[in-house]
């Protein structure tokens, strides 16, 4: 069954809970207070039956000027709302305030109450029903039915519901793959049960049993119960009212505004980008760095306003900003805000999140608000712009349904995965070219390497690069054979190290040099044939087996090397305790060279060290 959230908006003491109650038979107003003061301070809820194939959730908001956060939380989520105008005194400032926020938050369909009829003569009621009509042009909810009503009496009664019913299957249906939240707008604890968060599920669905989290806290609980309005039910889903028994978690870790989610993808941040209107009753321009009350769910955040297009916004403008809070909030792309000042507070805009997660931004190239808008598009497009928006970086997976909510991952390869991370696939083609060129030069400036190091390979890239991205590249290019993989390195295809006429006398220079040095280990640097210039051939060497590695940059002649080892094994093997000075006297030398090339030997399995002395292993006459 499709569920719907309906929403009412009007002036104080219009009649909302009225309505509400005649229409459902719940009194809405629940607080000792708004019993004593007669109005309503706080949301309420109803269930309004009767309407085929859809469950819809009534919330009742606050129509006081005081309690104008209370309003906006209600009304952020509405699917449809009931516009409610007294008839005996017509258009008041509140009813102005409220149509410009429904209309601001997106609320696309509803009915307009012309309430209290019974108290206003027929000629007057005419007059209010046109001024309210001529308030509705230019809204969303221009065109919207206009019932005559009495709580009271009874009057239209049946007509409002009717045409309630008509709105409620209009409104489309909420997807129901999405990731769960609800945000919070109520916090109790009940004896026996616990902690009880209660709010209108935004999106997805949770049951009982789930593990959700906390944010911005980010706290871990388990759903323990699940009930709505009243009721106890296994699964709550986007649309309906819910309250949650959290277990584990204390009455005072939680509060209105918080947002419970699940999904990794959820996280607080501080700075979202936004595309934002402006009312046209606002006093005056917004102006960067103009501190804001934001609005959103149950959530008042206070923020700078930063414009990315133009210096300010005037009344009525439409333009880019980028919200710089006070605090992380909870959001994802196309969750619709209100602003209003810090003070007067009134509400002087309103606009939808395009970046949930935005890099601070200065002035927006052309491009860069064509991405923004695609962001706002359809899920595709939106995709498509984030990716291209977070460049090298990437979009980790897990972000995917917050910051492009309902996409799919094309099959036109337009994408690549990179680990955790998805990157649009131009970047991973230029990863790719970036690499093959790495090698292509290092070969030109090592000719005697067998190729590059990977770790090597991988700086080709930008140091901001998704982790996963160069490696992914790497992959491709060997599957395509474009460059081959092969004694720990990578070169491209077919290529063997060349020796001209000078890097052969260098080589014969060298393992001449070693030769003569026998097993005495000679640094690099050390030696006359080549000095630095000869690294690359002694590495050549001692790939090919003719050089061994004695410490960071010293050398000795591997033949030599065998040949030691065979002669300790011939005149020495099988026995135990054997002290440096008979292996000094059996090789001739010293104890500087004697002890590391004993080291070596303990390293390959020639010999073990056994306290004080060494025992000399049977096993190959070689190293």
């Amino acid at each position: 069954m499709r569920q719907l959230v309906l929403g009412t908006a009007g002036h104080v003491d219009h009649g909302k809970t009225r309505l509400v109650q005649a229409l459902t038979g719940v009194d809405t107003d629940r607080l000792a207070e708004e019993k004593a003061r007669g109005i309503t301070i706080d949301l309420g809820y109803a269930r309004l039956s009767g309407v085929d194939g859809v469950r819809v959730a009534m919330v009742d908001v606050p129509g006081h000027e005081a309690f104008v956060r209370n309003m906006i939380a209600g009304a952020t989520g509405m699917d449809a709302v009931l516009l409610v105008v007294a008839a005996d005194e017509g258009v008041m400032p509140q009813t102005r305030e409220h149509l410009a926020i429904v209309d601001l938050l997106g609320v696309r369909d509803g009915v307009v109450a012309l309430s209290k009829v019974d108290l206003a003569e027929p000629e007057w009621r005419a007059l209010v029903h046109a001024d309210v009509r001529e308030h509705l042009a230019g809204t969303a909810l221009e065109g919207a039915p206009i019932v005559e009503v009495s709580a009271v009496t009874g009057e239209g009664l049946e007509a409002l519901a009717a045409a309630l019913a008509e709105a409620a299957a209009r409104a489309p249906a909420r997807p129901a793959d999405e990731l769960f939240r609800l945000p919070i707008d109520r916090v109790f604890t009940i004896r026996g049960t616990g902690t009880v968060v209660t709010g209108t599920v935004a999106d997805g669905a949770v049951e009982q049993g789930a593990t959700v989290r906390l944010l911005p806290s980010g706290l871990e609980v388990r759903v323990r119960a699940v009930e709505s309005h009243g009721e106890a039910v296994e699964r709550v889903e986007a649309g309906q009212r819910a309250a949650l028994a959290l277990a584990g978690l204390d009455r005072h870790a939680a509060e209105r505004g918080d947002v419970v989610v699940r999904g990794r993808g959820w996280r607080a941040h501080g700075t979202w980008t936004a595309r934002l209107r402006v009312l046209r009753e606002t006093p005056r321009p917004l102006r960067r760095r103009d501190r804001v009350r934001v609005h959103i769910g149950t959530d008042e955040i206070m923020a700078r306003v930063v414009p990315l297009t133009e210096d300010e916004l005037g009344p009525g403008a439409v333009g880019w900003v980028q919200l710089r809070l006070e605090r992380p909030g909870v959001a994802r792309t196309g969750d619709r805000f209100i602003l209003r000042s810090y003070s007067p507070m009134t509400t002087i805009a309103g606009g939808t999140i395009a970046e949930p997660f935005a890099p601070k931004r200065r002035r927006l190239s052309d491009a860069g608000r064509d991405r923004l808008e695609a962001l706002l598009g359809d899920p595709e497009g939106a995709l498509a712009a984030r990716l291209e928006l977070a460049g090298w970086e990437g979009v980790p997976e897990a972000e995917v349904p917050i910051a492009a909510p309902g996409a799919r991952f094309p099959s036109d390869g337009s994408v690549a995965r990179a680990g955790d991370r998805w990157v649009a696939s131009a970047y991973r083609d230029d990863a790719m070219e970036r690499i093959r060129t790495a090698i292509a030069e290092h070969h030109r400036r090592q000719p005697l390497s067998p190729g590059l190091d990977p770790s090597e390979a991988r700086r080709a890239l930008p140091g901001y690069a998704a982790p996963a991205l160069a490696d992914v590249a790497i992959a491709r290019l060997v599957e395509e054979g474009a460059i081959e993989a092969a004694e720990g390195t990578l070169r491209s295809p077919g290529y063997v190290p060349r020796l001209d006429p000078d890097h052969a006398v260098l080589r014969e220079r060298l393992v001449e040099a070693y030769r003569a040095g026998g097993l005495e280990p000679t640094p690099v640097n050390a030696l006359e044939a080549g000095g630095e210039a000869a690294w690359p051939m002694v590495k050549m060497l001692e790939r090919e087996g003719v050089l061994m590695p004695m410490g960071t940059d010293a050398y000795v002649d591997a033949a030599a090397m065998r040949d030691a080892a065979a002669l300790v094994r011939r005149r020495l093997g099988g026995r135990e305790g054997v002290q440096p000075a008979e292996f000094r006297d059996l090789l001739g030398l010293s104890r500087k060279h004697l002890i590391p090339l004993l080291e070596h030997f303990d390293r390959v399995g020639v010999t073990r060290r056994e306290g004080g002395g060494r025992t000399v292993l049977p096993g190959r006459e070689e190293t």
